[in-house]
């Protein structure tokens, strides 16, 4: 069972808020997004707490009742992938509030120390951003607040992966595009031929605006690299659990809402998670030279 004993140590808010507020979020014995997840996994797993699931939502579910398992690997859900722990297993190993505390101090630049006023864009991502040739809209971007810089590109750099698991689909008005197909001979989960191209694109992408960042802004500080992969790690796990919690929410797994239109579609965000999920183990494993954690990915 997940051991939460290590998660009770009191953070205060402005230590928590210095981490971009990734600790109580996330490691809250009780309301915390890895708790939350832990509570998913065994219900989707051993199928006796949901009082109905919809056809289409017995596959995602499934499958994220295998991958929140304790001790899942990625081979148990994903067809082809290596066969290492997943970045759910890997960071309630890895990571305490105290250690994620640590590593935020641990910076030596005043760059990646001193806290800047977000101006309200505090979540802002390509999530959050709709851009034309004529106009930049966003939305949904946060409470304004103070923190660090590395804990305030965390919702940016994180949306370079996150983004794909809520692009609309055309077919379907109101769902997103599924980045997965079963295998129908073995049950298992297979990128579709498309997102499967994409993800090396993203990642020159993403490795791009982190060394800008890293160069021109952050001072070539030697630890930050470390924090920001953290958080973005961090930040896709969490995103899993709070579409898990909103499928709930909206009445997944309640027989009630399946006779009606608020029933209808919800297997979206079970597979959103799901994309969270893959592409939190993905980063986890692509950048793990900086967060020095190989040991712990292949036990």
């Amino acid at each position: 069972l997940m051991d939460l004993k290590k998660y009770q140590q009191p953070i205060s808010k402005l230590a928590d808020s210095y981490c971009g507020s990734a600790i109580k979020k996330n490691f809250d014995r009780n309301d915390g997004r890895f708790a939350k997840l832990f509570r998913f996994g065994q219900d989707f797993y051993f199928n006796d707490v949901f009082q109905h699931l919809d056809q289409a939502e017995l596959v995602p579910s499934r499958c994220l009742g295998m991958l929140l398992q304790p001790g899942a690997r990625m081979d148990d859900v994903f067809e082809g992938a290596a066969s290492t722990l997943t970045a759910f297993e890997v960071m309630q190993q890895h990571q305490t509030p105290q250690s994620l505390l640590e590593d935020a101090l641990s910076c030596v630049s005043d760059a990646a120390t001193q806290r800047v006023w977000t101006c309200g864009l505090t979540d802002a991502g390509l999530h959050n951003t709709f851009l034309s040739e004529d106009f930049l809209w966003l939305f949904d971007l946060g409470e304004p607040q103070l923190m660090p810089i590395p804990a305030f590109l965390t919702k940016f750099l994180m949306s370079f992966f996150h983004v794909f698991g809520m692009e609309d689909c055309a077919q379907d008005e109101g769902s997103w595009v599924v980045r997965f197909r079963q295998n129908s001979s073995n049950g298992k989960l297979v990128l579709t031929p498309e997102i499967a191209k994409r993800i090396p694109k993203v990642h020159e992408a993403f490795d791009y605006a982190v060394e800008r960042f890293f160069k021109e802004v952050l001072e070539n500080d030697p630890n930050v690299k470390k924090l920001i992969m953290k958080y973005v790690v961090l930040q896709l796990i969490s995103d899993a659990a709070f579409c898990l919690d909103r499928w709930e929410s909206k009445g997944g797994g309640e027989q009630k809402y399946y006779t009606c239109d608020r029933g209808k579609g919800l297997e979206k965000w079970l597979w959103r998670a799901l994309w969270d999920l893959y592409i939190a183990t993905d980063v986890l494993n692509q950048y793990n030279d900086v967060l020095q954690i190989a040991d712990l990915i292949a036990s």
